[in-house]
């Protein structure tokens, strides 16, 4: 599954049940210009293989993880990475990663601990991507 993964240089892997999370990831493949970055559901059995070998739980379903280049991301650290990625004007606020990364990361794990009571699970009916986006799918 390594080599699967060697294929591509970034993949986030995401709460697929969580609307939030979805939302994230409608926005991502918008604005990946380059369309270089591929998505794949902590429940798919594409991001379990892959994940244990970074000794991450995907059953654990707490962060978004972004595998970019060799290594992981996880957290508050996703957001600004992915920004990284998209380049200017986005990069920008990359200047929110001078607050220190634990104040950061307890607002992230109080919006994830929150994420269903707040924005809802997906049902089971998804929006239908078009053409180039099911191309940055991997399940």
């Amino acid at each position: 599954m390594m080599n699967k993964l060697e294929k591509y240089r970034q993949v986030i892997f995401y709460d697929g049940v969580c609307i939030l999370c979805n939302r994230f990831i409608r926005f991502v493949l918008r604005w990946d210009r380059k369309k270089e970055i591929y998505i794949s559901p902590l429940q798919s059995a594409f991001a379990g293989a892959v994940l244990k070998n970074f000794d991450i739980d995907p059953g654990k379903l707490d962060t978004v993880v972004f595998y970019k280049n060799g290594r992981i991301h996880t957290r508050s650290d996703v957001v600004f990475s992915v920004f990284r990625s998209f380049g200017f004007p986005w990069t920008i606020l990359n200047v929110c990663e001078l607050i220190p990364r634990k104040v950061r990361d307890d607002v992230y794990n109080w919006v994830a601990r929150n994420r269903y009571g707040w924005f809802g699970k997906a049902s089971e009916t998804c929006p239908i991507p078009d053409a180039a986006q099911k191309r940055q799918i991997i399940h």
